[in-house]
């Protein structure tokens, strides 16, 4: 048998295209209502991206879902993920207060 690798496809938009919004906005529920065979570290990797593709966007409150997402308490979770996350969750915090 031949071991064929099928890397992970994301739902990234093209930045260059006037369709960003509406192809940006089928991702959110294609990634909530999937079922997916990936590791605790990438599900913080993609909830991380997300997130921050969300901010890119202008979508604080879909971006904070995200970054909170990407924090994992139990022991599979990556330290440096949950970092950024953290961080991210505090920009969002103060921009909200300015």
């Amino acid at each position: 048998a031949r071991f064929v690798h099928k890397p992970l496809r994301l739902r990234v938009p093209f930045f260059q295209t006037g369709q960003t919004q509406t192809r940006y906005q089928r991702g959110p529920s294609a990634y909530y209502n999937s079922r997916r065979s990936t590791t605790v570290e990438q599900e913080q990797r993609l909830s991380l991206l997300l997130g921050e593709l969300s901010l890119r966007l202008g979508n604080n409150e879909e971006a904070l879902k995200f970054f909170r997402g990407a924090l994992v308490r139990k022991g599979d979770g990556n330290n440096t993920i949950n970092r950024q996350a953290e961080d991210k969750i505090a920009q969002l915090r103060e921009a909200s207060k300015a």
